[in-house]
């Protein structure tokens, strides 16, 4: 008889284990209805741990960050080692991708590189051995392929400058006119290798873009790819 009540002490010690241990749902649905209804509002910050344990009840400091880390990995909010967790704001800068669309390199750093046609581009362009490689560095991660044939006829390709005009004008005025082919793309979470690249917070989605542009016969003559932060760009095209 005497291990009943014990038995039943446990039984109280394990309820309330589990409702502590979902407390930081509650927290988390507190603080995210806030958000959403604007009394906190993006750049904001929010109460601090020790204010956060104090409005609920005395919640345990470990339920408290759960709960933080909710909004986190929803992407509504980002912490700052030493400052504290505030809400994310979305200041999204369009990039025209729309037909022969593509950004200016000017003022960007450009790497320059001849190369094997990479592997993932090789049913793009079938029988091209080697490509012009121009990336440009900084921001998003971009970079442009020509058969290396191009850049005999437009030698500003294969340059270690910026261009001074987008590769497609170019091409025109060189007699090697090409035009929009097809344009894909798609949203996805990054590899931490790219994360690390564009300095992404947790929880932050990339725009993963590829589109040619092809000459007169079908052939494609120029491949664009570039990875986009979601927080920061947004992808502008125009229906023809």
């Amino acid at each position: 008889m005497s291990a009943l009540p014990a038995y039943g002490a446990a039984i109280r010690v394990g309820v309330m284990g589990v409702v502590e241990s979902m407390r930081y749902l509650e927290i988390a649905a507190a603080l995210r209805d806030r958000i959403d209804s604007g009394q906190y509002a993006p750049g904001d910050q929010l109460p601090s741990e020790a204010e956060l344990r104090q409005e609920f009840d005395g919640a345990s400091a470990n339920t408290v960050r759960q709960a933080l880390a909710v909004l986190t990995n929803e992407g509504l909010t980002r912490s700052e080692r030493g400052r504290g967790v505030f809400v994310r704001s979305y200041d999204r800068t369009p990039v025209d991708v729309g037909p022969a669309g593509g950004e200016r390199e000017f003022g960007a750093e450009v790497e320059v590189q001849i190369m094997r046609t990479p592997a993932h581009l090789a049913d793009l362009l079938p029988g091209v051995a080697r490509v012009v490689r121009r990336r440009a560095l900084g921001g998003a991660l971009r970079a442009s392929y020509y058969p290396r044939e191009l850049a005999d006829v437009v030698p500003e390709l294969a340059e270690p400058e910026p261009l001074p005009e987008l590769d497609h004008v170019l091409l025109t005025r060189a007699g090697a006119g090409v035009s929009e082919g097809q344009t894909d793309v798609v949203a996805r979470m990054p590899t931490p290798q790219e994360a690390a690249a564009l300095a992404l917070p947790p929880a932050t989605p990339v725009l993963e873009y590829l589109a040619t542009l092809v000459d007169a016969d079908g052939a494609v003559r120029v491949v664009r790819e570039a990875l986009y932060a979601g927080d920061r760009h947004k992808l502008r095209m125009r229906l023809r």
